[in-house]
């Protein structure tokens, strides 16, 4: 991480910010009027501008000029500090490259006269936390009251990275929902191929192609086609949630710390599971080898990084039964189903609940005895004490 303290932090932040090419991600608590048509310039020229800003007398000109572009690729995070929090951090990122933290307000003061102290990150690893930081701060106010006139909008949006919500749960008012959890997932998704030959008499050909799932929060690799399909899919750039939902929103950090170390994972899975034995003729013998695709053939075709949106919807039965249903945010698909045990409050897959054979309650292996020699029941504990009362 390079450091700067002095009273020209513009020197360094503004040739990064004019001329990017994509996006331009800022948080800052006040932003100049000279700065938010900038900002409009390059909106007009087709980059992404996402700020995180605080509603203050002071942004008023700089809000206005911003909203007045929200037709482009404009998007807007305005806290309001009475209902929220005083937004105090100052983050600017741009084109996905370029990444910088500090005390700098992107003011003409606090780029050209005041002495500032920031971080420019100088590697991925660096980037890619200034990058979760500031998706971080997103994610977790979306879901907070925003100001009075950004209430008054629709819809916002949420970053890029993450994919798109498709799926809304806005039922308020619906008794049956108890809870609603937008979680986040990191996943790093790899497509891969490689054809070689060894031997000589005949040559034997071995080929493979396909996608490694690798879960950024256990390292795990996971073989989830319905997660691939997920991330594959052709997606909205953005996603909506309306300001009256009422959720909680977790953002999972990537426990690997670079996509260098996401590859190694992924180029030591596709070795492990196509290294295999085959016969080669060796004169007049047959003999037996091994086959190992060594890295340097294996054609990384596309890497991707991307958050997942899972939906974590409590609800409760009018039999009384609490599940979860955890929900494929973007694309609205069932992924699983969760049974919380009503003696024990664990939670299970719902295929391996228990039901009781007296009251039809389910509820977890543990939680459930099994009496009978040749026929088998299964009561819960309190059915069992009953039943063993009454006989």
């Amino acid at each position: 991480m390079k450091t700067y303290c002095g009273s020209t932090a513009g020197s360094l932040i503004e040739p990064i910010l004019w001329n990017a090419q994509e996006s331009v991600w800022i948080t800052s608590p006040w932003i100049g009027k000279y700065y938010a048509e900038k900002l409009a310039s390059l909106a007009e020229k087709g980059v992404e501008v996402r700020v995180i800003t605080c509603n203050i007398d002071y942004n008023k000109e700089s809000l206005a000029i911003l909203r007045a572009h929200n037709h482009l690729r404009v998007f807007l995070l305005v806290l309001d500090k009475d209902e929220v929090a005083f937004i105090h951090s100052k983050i600017y990122i741009v084109d996905k490259k370029h990444a910088i933290s500090g005390s700098a307000n992107l003011t003409n003061s606090g780029l050209n006269y005041n002495v500032e102290s920031l971080n420019i990150a100088k590697d991925e690893n660096e980037f890619q936390q200034l990058e979760m930081d500031f998706m971080r701060l997103w994610m977790q106010f979306e879901n907070e009251r925003l100001s009075g006139e950004e209430l008054s909008r629709d819809k916002y949006y949420a970053v890029k990275d993450a994919l798109p919500i498709s799926i809304n749960y806005g039922e308020i008012d619906n008794p049956k929902i108890q809870d609603r959890k937008l979680v986040y997932f990191p996943y790093y998704l790899f497509q891969y191929s490689f054809r070689t030959t060894v031997g000589n008499s005949p040559p034997k050909l071995f080929e493979n192609k396909g996608f490694v799932l690798v879960d950024g929060k256990t390292r795990v690799i996971e073989n989830d086609h319905q997660i691939i399909k997920e991330i594959q899919r052709n997606h909205i750039d953005n996603y909506s949630l309306r300001p009256n939902n009422k959720y909680s929103v977790t953002l999972h950090k990537p426990m690997i710390r670079s996509f260098q170390e996401a590859e190694q994972l992924a180029y030591d899975f596709i070795i492990k599971h196509n290294t295999r034995s085959y016969k080669q003729k060796y004169y007049n013998k047959t003999v037996e080898r091994i086959f190992v695709p060594y890295q340097r053939i294996i054609r990384l075709i596309k890497s991707e990084y991307v958050l997942v949106p899972f939906w974590y919807i409590e609800v409760h039965d009018s039999d009384g039964t609490k599940r979860v249903e955890v929900i494929l945010a973007s694309s609205g698909e069932k992924w699983d189903e969760l049974l919380i045990c009503p003696d024990c409050q664990t939670k299970i897959n719902i295929d391996d609940a228990k039901s009781c054979k007296a009251c039809g309650k389910k509820m977890c292996s543990k939680c459930v005895k099994t009496e009978g020699l040749i026929f088998k029941k299964n009561y819960c504990n309190s059915c069992l004490v009953k039943s063993k009362n009454s006989g």
